[in-house]
C-alpha cells in the first residue's frame, strides 16, 4: 500500500480529498436530518391553569413504601434530623424507590438528604456492596438525615470491619440539634429562591403554549446560570457533611437559582418546577446515559407532558452536542441515548 502510494502520490492525494468530502458530507447528511427533530412535529397544546402538582413517583409507590415515604417528608419538612428509624424495613429497591420520590417531591430540600442505611444491626448495608438494589430482603430498617443547620453536621461516623456503625447513638444525638444561625441560613436560602422563580414565572407570557414555555425557560436558564463543572472536582477533598451541603447539595436543586449555578440534577429540578408552576405536568428521569458500557454515565432528564406523549428536555444541555445541538426528545430518541432506571416505569 505504502510503495503504491509513492509511486501514484497525485492519485492518493484525490483519492485522500475525496474521503475527506465524502466524511464531511455525511457528517452534514446526518446533522440535517437531526436538525428536524421528532420533538419540533410533535403536536404542541395549551398550558393548564394554575400549578400542577408531582405524583409520578409518589403514586406509584407500594402502600408501605408510601407509609415509609410520608415519615421520611415529615422529617425533612420539620427539621428532625438524625436516626430514623422506619415503620417497617425496606428492601434495597423499596428504599431507592422511596429516596427517589423524595428527591423529585418538587420541594426545596437543599438543606437535608437521607443516606447511611442501616439493617437491625447498625449495619451500614452498602458499606461492602455500592450496589443497594441487590439487597432482595426487607432489611433496612433505618437511616440518617443530614440537615445543613445541624449542630453535629461536621462529626465523623465510625465504623467496625463489618460496617457497623460505632458511635450511631452520638451521631444521631448531635445531628438531631439544629442551631439558629442553620435555620435562619435555610430560610434566607428559600426565600431567595421562590422571588427568582417568581420573577422567571412573571416573564412567560400568559398565551404561551407548552413548546413556547419550554423555550423561554431554557432561554433563561442558558442566560442567567452557569453549570456548576467544579463540584464533581471538589467533592473528593471534602472531609465531612458540611462541605457537602455548601459545596454539592446547594447546587443540586432549586437552590442552585441563590447561587447562580447549577449540576444537571439541579438544572432539572428547577425546569421541572417551573414546568409544574406553567400549568406543565413534569417530573425527573433518571438512568444511565450512553450506549457503551465504556462511557455511560449517570444523568437526569425532564420529562414534560405533550398532549398524549412525553417531551424529554436536557435542561442542563450538557448532553447537546451529541444531540446536534438539541435539548428536547421525543421518547423514543431518549431512550436511544438513556437507559432508564428500572425501579420506576
Amino acid at each position: 500500500m505504502i510503495k503504491w502510494i509513492k509511486k501514484y502520490k497525485k492519485a492518493a492525494v484525490c483519492i485522500g480529498v475525496l474521503l475527506i468530502i465524502a466524511i464531511a458530507a455525511a457528517v452534514w447528511h446526518r446533522q440535517q436530518i437531526l436538525s428536524v427533530t421528532a420533538y419540533e412535529m410533535a403536536a404542541d397544546e395549551e398550558r393548564s391553569d394554575g400549578p400542577v402538582e408531582n405524583t409520578f413517583y409518589t403514586d406509584q409507590l407500594t402502600q408501605k413504601e408510601y407509609k415509609v415515604y410520608t415519615q421520611m417528608l415529615e422529617h425533612l419538612d420539620g427539621r428532625k434530623g438524625g436516626i430514623v428509624a422506619f415503620e417497617e424495613p425496606l428492601t434495597g429497591e423499596e428504599y431507592m424507590r422511596v429516596t427517589t420520590a423524595l428527591e423529585d417531591a418538587g420541594n426545596n430540600y437543599f438543606y437535608g438528604f437521607y443516606d447511611i442505611p442501616m439493617d437491625d444491626s447498625d449495619v451500614y448495608v452498602k458499606y461492602d456492596n455500592s450496589d443497594i438494589l441487590k439487597i432482595t430482603d426487607p432489611q433496612i430498617t433505618k437511616c440518617i438525615l443530614f440537615l445543613s443547620c445541624a449542630e453535629g453536621i461536621d462529626q465523623q461516623g465510625e465504623y467496625g470491619d463489618d460496617g457497623t456503625v460505632l458511635n450511631l447513638d452520638s451521631v444521631g444525638e448531635a445531628l438531631a440539634r439544629n442551631t439558629d444561625d442553620g435555620l435562619t441560613t435555610i430560610e434566607h436560602v428559600q426565600n431567595e429562591t421562590e422571588e427568582i422563580l417568581n420573577g422567571i414565572l412573571e416573564g412567560l407570557d400568559g398565551e404561551a403554549s407548552k413548546k413556547e414555555a419550554i423555550s423561554y425557560f431554557l432561554e433563561w436558564l442558558d442566560e442567567n446560570m452557569t453549570f456548576a463543572s467544579d463540584v464533581s472536582e471538589n467533592a473528593s477533598s471534602f472531609s465531612n457533611m458540611g462541605q457537602v451541603f455548601e459545596g454539592v447539595t446547594i447546587y443540586n436543586d432549586l437552590s442552585a437559582l441563590s447561587q447562580g449555578k447549577a449540576t444537571a440534577l439541579g438544572y432539572a429540578k428547577i425546569f421541572a418546577e417551573l414546568c409544574r408552576q406553567a400549568g406543565m405536568d413534569a417530573h425527573l428521569v433518571f438512568g444511565q446515559w450512553g450506549r457503551s458500557s465504556f462511557t455511560k454515565e449517570s444523568y437526569v432528564l425532564c420529562a414534560v407532558s405533550l398532549g398524549e406523549a412525553t417531551v424529554y428536555v436536557d435542561a442542563s444541555g450538557g448532553k447537546s452536542a451529541q444531540l446536534a445541538g438539541h435539548r428536547c426528545m421525543m421518547e423514543e430518541e431518549a431512550r436511544n441515548h438513556m437507559e432508564f432506571a428500572s425501579y420506576f416505569q
